[in-house]
Formats: structure tokens, sequence, C-alpha cells
């Protein structure tokens, strides 16, 4: 910017916004006072402006070059003068979200991790990812072709993930089949995400417990006749049995049948977060057991358990935390509700009373 240029628009009665312009900060709060804004204007400096390390400085325009000098304000930096300034509240809007500054650390699969991303970042957060689930349909459909074959004669079919949902409609909708498909049998889901994934794709659920948890789901069926019923699993390679147990020991028969695999990412194949491995995160987040237990496997069991117990500890729901309980870690917040909006309102809660 050219001193006659400066001296422009220090003529000017309106604010001025200058961009990147926090390297020659002294030179143009100079330039503005000798061509006749008063040192006394208000003005400001405001670096990473609406990201999550936003952070401003708010002086005179006398003053400001010293006060982001002190406050070691750098580039990218906006450079504000002129009476808006006063609106301090304004200026200040992203830097008094409920987890401005916060560094937290996503766990989930790549193909997961934007919702989730988006509204921590809404709330000020600062996000790092470390996807530790891959993902992918079974080898073989063959036992899942045969369940869906005499869908309509389980008398209930029971979902414990969202992506149990995702997998088994994709293949009832390769096979040409839809919702129709169920007929007369009832339908069970674990929480609140899983049964609004039914929900889109025209499914009901008939149960949905008050504890998100396959415990609480084997608590509700306890109220529930089934013997001599059969009842379809749809799940994942690596989920637990202790509902099905449940289910046996009230007469039923159970199938269960693999919808999608679950699997760590090579070791090799991981980098690890420097945000992570320096020691700089807040949180890290888990929402399935799987990638708490992944976390420990590619990380290593001694190093792993080293930075999460550094750290604030966030599960989704119950299942999540007995995982991480079994690790020997402590759980820090639990959302009542199984879902990705609580789990953020959960941890907004919990940092903004800190």
């Amino acid at each position: 910017m050219g001193l006659c240029l400066r001296s422009a628009l220090a003529q000017l009665s309106g604010t001025l916004v200058v961009f990147m312009g926090s390297r020659r900060l002294g030179a143009i709060t100079t330039s503005l006072i000798a061509g006749g804004r008063s040192e006394d204007t208000p003005a400001a400096a405001i670096q990473w402006g609406t990201w999550p390390g936003q952070r401003s400085v708010v002086a005179t325009l006398g003053t400001l070059a010293q006060r982001a000098d002190e406050e070691q304000i750098a580039s990218p930096a906006l450079i504000v003068v002129g009476e808006v300034v006063d609106l301090r509240d304004t200026l200040n809007w992203y830097e008094s979200k409920p987890l401005f500054g916060r560094r937290v650390l996503i766990t989930r699969s790549r193909e997961q991790t934007g919702p989730l991303q988006l509204l921590l970042e809404s709330e000020g957060a600062e996000v790092h990812c470390l996807p530790l689930l891959e993902i992918s349909p079974p080898e073989d459909w063959t036992v899942v072709d045969g369940a869906i074959s005499r869908l309509s004669g389980f008398g209930w079919v029971v979902f414990t993930s969202p992506n149990s949902v995702t997998f088994f409609f994709d293949r009832l909708r390769q096979l040409g089949k839809d919702a129709r498909a169920f007929g007369s049998a009832r339908v069970a889901a674990v929480g609140q995400s899983t049964g609004q994934l039914l929900h889109a794709r025209g499914i009901q659920p008939d149960l949905l417990p008050e504890t998100h948890s396959a415990a609480g789901l084997a608590k509700a069926f306890e109220a529930i006749p089934l013997r001599d019923q059969e009842i379809l699993l749809p799940a994942s390679s690596i989920g637990r049995t202790e509902l099905d147990e449940a289910l046996v020991r009230q007469g039923a028969t159970v199938l269960r049948v693999t919808t999608y695999q679950n699997l760590p990412p090579p070791r090799d194949a991981v980098e690890l977060p420097s945000a992570l491995t320096e020691g700089q995160l807040d949180c890290v987040l888990f929402a399935s057991p799987s990638s708490a237990r992944h976390f420990v496997e590619v990380v290593g069991p001694e190093q792993g358990l080293a930075y999460l117990q550094q750290l604030d500890i966030a599960a989704i729901g119950p299942t999540t935390a007995s995982a991480l309980r079994e690790l020997g870690l402590t759980v820090d917040l639990m959302p009542e509700e199984s879902t990705v909006p609580a789990l953020v309102q959960a941890l907004c809660d919990h940092y903004g009373q800190h």
C-alpha cells in the first residue's frame, strides 16, 4: 500500500479494513495517523478470523502495532480501523464459542467423519482426524442373502448399529427388495441414530430401549415373550454376543449374520496427528467400541494408553464407554442420547463449565 493511498484512506470517515497487513502494521498505522486519522481511533487485529485458532486484539490506532506485537499476532490477519471496533462482542463472536481453542481428535472412519467434524468446528473446535475404522461389505453374502430370502418369517430383526442398517438395506436393494420384504417381522434398534436410519428407509422401529446399548436392548426384550421365535441379528464381523445370549436365554433362536466388516487400518498406513504425539490435544472422541480397541491396537498398547490417559475421553454411548473402561481408561463425558449431535452438545456443556 503506497504512502499516497494510505493518506487518501486516512481521510475516509468510515471503517477501514486491511487484508494481510500484519507484517506492515506499524507502517500502516503510522501513515494513517500522519494522514489525519486520530491515534485514538478504535482499531483491531484479527488473526485466523472465523477459524478455530482465531485471536483478536482490540486497541487504538496509536497502540495497535505494539499490542499486536505483544500478543504475537501474525499472518494471516485482518486489520480493522474505525468505530465498528467498539463492537467487541461482535468481533469476539468466534472466540466465545463453547469449544473455541479446544483441540479434538476424531477416531471415526473416513466416510463417517464429515458430519461430526462440521458440528465440532461450528462450535469453535480445532479438529484432528485419526481414522481407525475400515468398514467394508463381507467377503461372502451367502448367509445374508439366505436370511433376506425369508425375512418376513423372522419374529424380530434386531439392528445394533447404524452400519448394520446401511449395509443390510444396501444388500436388500441389490437383491431388488425394499422395506416391504420385512412383512410381519418386528424391528428393534439399539439407539436413536440406528432408529433414524431405519425410519429413513421406511421402517418405524417397534422397539427402542431407554438405554442405548446392547445391554439396554436386552433388558427391553425381557418384557417381550420370545420363546420359539427366530431372531435375525445383522451385525459386524466382530460384534459382541451378549445380546444374542440374553435372547437365547428367553427361549429364542438367534441367527447372527455378518453384514459388514469392521477392521483396523494397517499400522504402517496410519499417520498419527502431530497434535496427538506432541501433547496438544484436549479431548478424543470415540463413537464405537471398535475405534477404542483399534486405537490401542494401531498405536500400540503402552503408547496408546499413555496418550489417552492425558486427555479427556468422550464416548458416544454406554457400549463404547464400557469398551474404554475395559481398556483401563476413564470416560470423562457421555451424552444421554447416543447420537452425534448429542455427543457434540455434551462436549460443549463439559468445556462450558471449565
